[in-house]
């Protein structure tokens, strides 16, 4: 039922960062992040974060779902924007976007790198020596969304917040 759940928010999510992508191709400068002010981007990326910490550890902790060397990456990479993006927010801080956006593009490329390795693709760089094979799937839903996939969408959404936030800030 989780898994379901998160699947459904993944395409939800993955519906938003096709409108962001859309509003920048068609040069609407402005459009998408009219909407709100950069403290709520700054609590949504922040929110994105800790859900994804919460459930990768329910995952791997709940469900013994093992994490391979990618998804360990991946967590360095989300976890850290925990407390990063939490702290900002307590003190309002929405300059912390450019911190996000390097992290979550790194954390980005390796989950889209893990993805390609679930859907059968040959390894570039070797997964590592870890017990499990980052190739082996736990989720696959609706066609693509597996945890990687998953962990892309949360990333790609915290670097278009992020950029929200910059948006924002730099017009002041």
């Amino acid at each position: 039922m989780l898994t379901s759940i998160l699947a459904l928010l993944t395409v939800l999510g993955n519906f938003l960062i096709a409108f962001f992508v859309g509003s920048v191709l068609a040069k609407k400068k402005g459009s998408f992040f009219a909407l709100a002010r950069p403290q709520n981007f700054l609590l949504a990326a922040f929110l994105i974060a800790l859900s994804s910490l919460v459930f990768s550890l329910y995952y791997s902790e709940v469900l013994g779902y093992a994490p391979c060397t990618l998804c360990w990456i991946q967590r360095i990479f989300m976890y850290s924007q925990v407390f990063i993006l939490g702290y900002a927010w307590i003190r309002n801080e929405v300059t912390i976007a450019p911190y996000s956006i390097l992290l979550s593009s790194f954390g980005a490329l390796v989950a889209l790198y893990n993805h390609y390795l679930q859907l059968g693709g040959d390894p570039l760089i070797p997964c590592g020596a870890g017990a499990v094979s980052c190739a082996q799937r736990f989720v696959f839903m609706f066609g693509y969304v597996s945890i990687p996939w998953m962990s892309f969408t949360a990333f790609a959404l915290m670097i278009i917040f992020a950029l929200g936030m910059r948006q924002k800030t730099d017009k002041k």
